[in-house]
């Protein structure tokens, strides 16, 4: 197994959006979606943590239950700011502790990112996507079979709209695979349920689903998933099992790759 004993500071984004404790959702939101990510750090005056503000926050604060008014948006976001939303604990790491402990801790507290605070100022942010770079040149060749997620959460291409995002809501998931007869058609993130906010609740998933998915045998080496992931900005590897998805592989399996290599 390939170590990730390098620091973080080598893999780790510098340039990281930000925004204030008084920025409305509606802007976090705009943030998020500029810059394809899943959360955005709120900072004082001082650059010093703050909170985090998340997609699914917004999903969790903007879903609206009216299953009689079907001509409704099925969700809102809240009119409030980031510092009224954000959780105020963030899970921060050094510039130098390395891949390995960091991604260990990503993969204990179920996140996709860890901020990097140097002299108590935010300096960076080590995501899953980072972690996937360091796999993808570090030429990992476990199999991805080996640390594929089963079963995994599915939706009919003609299911509603409202019932996807139910499970993105309430955090089980961030993304469900959306089938048709079984084959993989397009996916259901965060992000698609945001954008697909004003869509009534009975809206098909196929209207508003991405349509972005890699498709790969077991054997396929998890290096070659994480470079091809990286290389087309798609968030899940799916694997085929008999004429059905057998498995998925999320940025969260990947990063686990590196904490076990510990």
């Amino acid at each position: 197994m390939a170590r990730f004993d390098m620091p973080v500071r080598v893999y780790m984004t510098r340039d990281v959006r930000t925004v204030m404790r008084e920025t409305p959702i509606a802007r976090v939101w705009a943030h998020l979606a500029d810059a394809h990510v899943s959360s955005v750090p709120v900072v004082d005056g001082h650059g010093r943590l703050a909170g985090v503000v998340s997609r699914a926050d917004l999903l969790r604060e903007g879903r609206i239950h009216h299953p009689h008014e079907q001509r409704k948006p099925t969700l809102e976001l809240p009119d409030t700011t980031a510092g009224e939303l954000m959780l105020g604990v963030v899970v921060k790491v050094g510039p130098l502790e390395t891949v390995a402990s960091a991604s260990e801790t990503m993969v204990e507290q179920h996140i996709h990112r860890v901020y990097v605070e140097q002299n108590g100022v935010l300096a960076g942010v080590l995501s899953a996507w980072d972690v996937m770079r360091a796999v993808a040149d570090l030429r990992v060749p476990v199999p991805i079979s080996e640390i594929m997620t089963e079963p995994v959460m599915t939706v009919a291409v003609d299911a509603p709209l409202s019932s996807a995002m139910e499970a993105l809501a309430t955090g089980a998931v961030t993304g469900v695979v959306v089938v048709d007869e079984g084959w993989p058609a397009g996916v259901l993130t965060q992000e698609e349920a945001l954008i697909a906010r004003h869509h009534a609740p009975d809206t098909a998933v196929e209207r508003v689903m991405g349509h972005e998915v890699i498709i790969l045998p077991a054997k396929t080496p998890v290096y070659r998933a994480a470079a091809q992931a990286i290389s087309m900005h798609v968030r899940r590897v799916c694997i085929l099992g008999d004429r059905c998805v057998a498995g998925i592989v999320s940025g969260l399996d990947l990063v686990r790759v590196a904490a076990d290599a510990r």
